[in-house]
């Protein structure tokens, strides 16, 4: 297996993931059906290298006022404190000069009462 480059898959038409040399192991053990996590060499622990330094993190789903949901993070709010039906408001998150994710944070109006 190699890192990859493709987006989309051209028979499918569903959006690939990106894979990356430190995530192979990862990505050999999907194809085999077998969930292969890396460990931490000191202390053994599984971890995900993508999010090695962003954790703890709340993975959320956001319905929104449009119709469509969203799966993404949740920024400014620890994971304690994440609630099912809060009202959030989209944030953007500059991860390079060329991307920008989107994720969510507590609404002003939400921040406000939890004051």
């Amino acid at each position: 297996m190699q890192p990859s480059q493709k987006m989309r898959d051209d028979a499918t038409g569903r959006y690939l993931p990106v894979i990356y040399p430190e995530e192979l192991p990862f990505w050999e053990g999907a194809k085999k059906r077998a969930l292969w996590l890396q460990r931490c060499n000191g202390c053994g622990k599984a971890w995900t290298p993508w999010f090695e330094q962003r954790v703890p993190y709340a993975v959320i789903q956001v319905e929104l006022e449009e119709g469509p949901r969203l799966t993404t993070n949740m920024l400014d709010c620890p994971v304690s404190q994440v609630k099912i039906g809060m009202a959030v408001e989209v944030a953007y998150e500059d991860i390079t000069g060329e991307i920008t994710l989107v994720q969510f944070r507590p609404s002003v109006r939400y921040r406000a009462l939890r004051k």
